[in-house]
């Protein structure tokens, strides 16, 4: 199942680091008892950090798990190379907005 329409919106912040993992963590943790699936709007991202990006990882597993699935819309450059930098081009490209 793909987010929908009806899936929690998250709008990711612009810088983040090791201190906003945690909360970018419970942030998601909630959405994800409202809908199995998720939206992340990541075009204000100017830096995203690894333990950020394990979190997004983290979260769209047990989505999958779920039967949901995570969406991210508007990805900016740097949250685009982050993750390439982390050699998960292949994960990205899965969650990518098709629409």
């Amino acid at each position: 199942m793909d987010p929908t329409g009806n899936s929690p919106a998250i709008r990711l912040n612009a810088d983040l680091d090791l201190a906003a993992a945690t909360p970018l963590k419970d942030g998601l943790a909630e959405a994800m008892t409202k809908e199995p699936g998720v939206i992340v709007d990541a075009s204000s991202v100017e830096r995203l950090t690894t333990p950020c990006a394990q979190v997004l990882v983290a979260a769209a597993l047990m989505l999958s798990k779920q039967g949901g699935g995570l969406i991210v819309r508007n990805p900016s450059e740097p949250f685009v190379s982050a993750f390439s930098d982390l050699g998960l081009n292949a994960v990205i490209l899965q969650w990518l907005d098709k629409k």
